[in-house]
């Protein structure tokens, strides 16, 4: 388990860390704040105990200032309630992206960026990533 936890914090790291980045982006006011609070969404609420209990307090241990509210939605439900927290504004900091047509979908809509170019890609496979590559070939995780 401790392994697991340790591998999924070293690729959680860049993605937080680019978050904080895009949360704090807010102009003086957003810089001024000593804590940064962000949200991250997920459809595994069946994970909710590993998240609150070791992912987020192994982070903030080493991110002092950063708290992170794991919101997650059932996973039936998730897709429909992502689409519509992304059109109303509302949606998590950060959020697991569905793979294949409801990302892309989502990527269509400008709501993800092309991380092509985010070298942090290298450390996942052309098959780890098809889920979340676009038929036109861009990485939109």
């Amino acid at each position: 388990m401790l392994l697991r936890t340790t591998a999924v914090l070293k690729r959680l790291a860049p993605l937080v860390g680019l978050a904080m980045l895009v949360a704090s982006a807010g102009g003086p006011q957003a810089h001024a704040q000593s804590t940064v609070n962000l949200v991250l969404e997920s459809w595994r609420s069946e994970d909710t105990s590993i998240w609150q209990d070791k992912i987020i307090p192994a982070y903030q241990a080493t991110h002092p200032g950063v708290n992170i509210t794991f919101r997650p939605t059932p996973n039936q439900y998730y897709a429909a309630a992502l689409g519509t927290e992304l059109q109303g504004g509302t949606a998590g900091d950060m959020f697991a992206c569905p793979p294949f047509d409801t990302s892309e979908g989502f990527y269509n809509q400008g709501y993800l960026p092309n991380v092509n170019d985010m070298a942090e890609l290298a450390h996942f496979s052309t098959l780890a990533r098809s889920g979340w590559t676009t038929r036109s070939g861009c990485s939109s995780t």
